[in-house]
């Protein structure tokens, strides 16, 4: 529940405002804030996912981790996008 706390902190802005808000996010900062092993977090999110206003989304693609993560942060940013955004219109 403290790692998800801090998703929900740092990605403050992609809840509110949208997918073009994600910022990197390491598990080592997380796990340090934390007091926990790295490891931990990753469990932590290991096959979780969230439900939010944009919808389902999977608590690893919050994370950077380089460019495995691409996919996964391709995915959390079309999560959070209407399907008319993701047609290329625009949400009014």
């Amino acid at each position: 529940m403290r790692v998800v706390k801090v998703i929900l902190a740092r990605q403050r802005e992609w809840f509110e405002h949208g997918p073009q808000h994600l910022k990197p996010m390491p598990m080592v900062e997380v796990a340090e804030m934390l007091g926990i092993h790295v490891a931990t977090v990753s469990r932590a999110v290991s096959e979780k996912w969230a439900q939010s206003p944009r919808g389902l989304v999977p608590l690893r693609g919050f994370f950077s981790l380089g460019t495995e993560n691409a996919a996964r942060r391709r995915r959390v940013v079309e999560c959070g996008q209407s399907d008319g955004e993701r047609s290329g219109g625009r949400r009014k």
